[in-house]
């Protein structure tokens, strides 16, 4: 029972993070098959924007763990 606890409490957070990158993948490969090019480079760009805030996001969170002295996972 306590996998089964471990397992649904990070499967939503997953889920909640690959959507966003689910939804803009999709829209730009649906924009690009409708040859606009111009809004395709917009959801490109906002895609590497969303993956350099959850890096950011990481590295931060990180660094806050170490300084609390929590072990960081490997």
């Amino acid at each position: 029972l306590d996998e089964a606890d471990n397992l649904y409490g990070w499967i939503l957070p997953v889920l909640k993070l690959l959507s966003v990158s689910m939804v803009l993948h999709g829209l730009y490969d649906t924009l690009l098959k409708r040859d606009m090019e111009f809004p395709a480079l917009l959801v490109a760009a906002a895609s590497f924007g969303w993956f350099f805030w959850l890096h950011d996001r990481t590295m931060k969170e990180e660094a806050r763990d170490e300084e609390a002295g929590a072990p960081v996972a490997a």
